[in-house]
């Protein structure tokens, strides 16, 4: 797992022989409930690495509630890191991405 600059995202999982989680840095901003909603996600990819039922039913029994925690970090995304004016909108990996700026 590391901790750099994503640009435009909160984290992002590659599978394969070397496995990897990143988090973007601001995360780490966050309360722990919207830090775990995206990193139950990343770490889900490395069991099931296609979005789909199983992994839906992996990150769900993690979190029940994940979705409205994924629209809670939509809104404290925003007030925590938004460079050049974007928002926080749109999904990767189950984990809102930055949309492009606006204006």
């Amino acid at each position: 797992m590391v901790v750099r600059d994503l640009g435009r995202r909160w984290g992002t999982c590659t599978t394969g022989a070397e496995p990897l989680v990143a988090l973007h840095w601001a995360l780490f901003q966050l309360s722990p409930r919207l830090i775990d909603v995206v990193i139950v996600p990343e770490l889900a990819h490395l069991i099931e690495p296609r979005h789909g039922p199983k992994f839906s039913r992996q990150v769900e029994q993690v979190i029940p509630d994940h979705r409205d925690r994924l629209a809670e970090l939509a809104k404290e995304g925003r007030r925590v890191w938004s460079p050049d004016g974007a928002t926080w909108a749109g999904q990767c990996s189950g984990a809102p991405v930055l949309a492009e700026p606006v204006g």
